[in-house]
């Protein structure tokens, strides 16, 4: 996830990293929403401030006083709780768009819509012939049935796997 610090001051990357990985987010908005969390919580700072002013000045003042003193820090601490609300909302917002954002891609990389636009820089080691067709793990799964996937994702969604039989770890004595 990109840093607001960072998106701030390479704005002009991260939307480049946007508009190459085809993403829906426009960073203008996602700076002023920063914009907005980082003045609630410079509010509710000053607020937490006023409310412990008033708490330190209770004890010094007249009886008479304390009253509307307690009413003053219990208005400061409601509007705090407010505050605190709205902030949880919109930093639980900007956060998500943060996690949308892609990284910023390397300079040389090819711009295309799929991985047919790739290109190979260089291949590791010698492929391996197989005298049958290789099976992903998939397929693996299916064919040796160890593990149930049609009947998993009703009960906990997709990419998940529920294994069959009886696994046993073995453990170092």
């Amino acid at each position: 996830m990109l840093g607001l610090d960072f998106i701030r001051a390479n704005r002009e990357a991260v939307e480049r990293a946007i508009e190459v990985k085809n993403v829906d987010i426009r960073v203008g908005d996602l700076l002023t929403l920063d914009g907005e969390v980082r003045s609630l919580k410079t509010e509710i700072e000053a607020l937490r401030a006023e409310r412990n002013a008033i708490s330190a000045r209770f004890k010094d003042v007249a009886p008479e006083e304390r009253a509307e003193l307690g009413r003053q820090a219990k208005d400061a601490g409601a509007r705090a709780s407010e505050l605190e609300n709205d902030l949880a909302e919109k930093q639980g917002v900007l956060t998500g768009l943060q996690m949308r954002l892609p990284n910023i891609p390397w300079e040389g990389a090819p711009i295309g819509p799929d991985e047919s636009y790739n290109t190979v820089v260089r291949t590791e080691g010698a492929v391996p012939a197989f005298d049958f067709e290789p099976l992903d793990h998939v397929a693996l799964i299916e064919k040796n049935d160890w593990a149930d996937l049609l009947r998993i994702v009703q009960v906990s969604g997709s990419r998940q796997y529920c294994l069959k039989g009886v696994w046993r770890c073995s453990r170092p004595s």
